[in-house]
C-alpha cells in the first residue's frame, strides 16, 4: 500500500477522492430519490412560500452546489482536514439518504410549470427528468453547500462568508 504523503494529497489525489464521492453522493442521493419506504408527504406550504416567485433561472443556484462543495474540498489542505471533509460529507449523506428513504417528502412542482425555452427553462426540465420531486426535506444541496461553506471557516473567511450568502439565496 502506497503510503500517503505527509504533507497532504496532491490536486491528483483529491480529484480522486472528489470523483469517488460524487459516485457515492449519486447512489445515496438519487437512490432514495426514486424508492421511498413510504408514500411521499407533500411539503407544507407557508405565506413566504406564497409570496415567492417561482424564478427558472434560480436552477444555477441549485447547480452550483456541486461547485461549492467541489471548490471547498478541492482547497483543502493536509490529511486531517481531507478525511475531516469526507467524513462529514458522508455522514451527511447517510442521514439525508435515511431521512428520505423513511420519511419522504415530496415538493408540488405541478403547481410551478416550466413555460419558457430559454437555457434556464432547458437546464430546469433536464434537472427535474433525473431529479423527482421527492428528497426535498432536508435539502442535501443546501447542505452539502452550508458543509462547504463551514469547512473554510477557520482558513478562508471571506470565502466563507461569499459560500453562505450564494448559498441563501436557495431556490425552491
Amino acid at each position: 500500500m502506497r503510503q500517503l504523503a505527509a504533507g497532504g494529497p496532491d490536486l491528483r489525489q483529491k480529484i480522486l477522492i472528489a470523483a469517488g464521492a460524487m459516485a457515492i453522493n449519486a447512489v445515496l442521493y438519487l437512490v432514495p430519490n426514486h424508492v421511498q419506504l413510504g408514500t411521499p408527504r407533500l411539503l407544507w406550504w407557508t405565506r413566504i412560500d406564497q409570496g415567492t416567485p417561482f424564478l427558472p433561472q434560480t436552477v444555477w443556484i441549485y447547480f452550483s452546489d456541486y461547485a461549492l462543495v467541489s471548490s471547498a474540498f478541492l482547497v483543502s489542505e493536509g490529511w486531517d482536514e481531507v478525511k475531516r471533509f469526507v467524513r462529514a460529507y458522508f455522514v451527511l449523506l447517510v442521514i439525508g439518504a435515511i431521512i428520505h428513504f423513511t420519511w419522504p417528502t415530496v415538493f408540488p412542482r405541478e403547481a410551478f410549470p416550466v413555460l419558457g425555452d430559454g437555457p434556464s427553462d432547458r437546464a430546469l426540465v433536464a434537472l427535474r427528468g433525473v431529479d423527482a420531486a421527492t428528497s426535498c426535506m432536508p435539502s442535501m444541496h443546501v447542505a452539502g453547500s452550508y458543509l462547504a461553506a463551514f469547512s473554510l471557516w477557520h482558513r478562508r473567511r471571506s470565502l466563507f462568508l461569499g459560500y453562505v450568502l450564494w448559498r441563501s439565496r436557495c431556490p425552491r
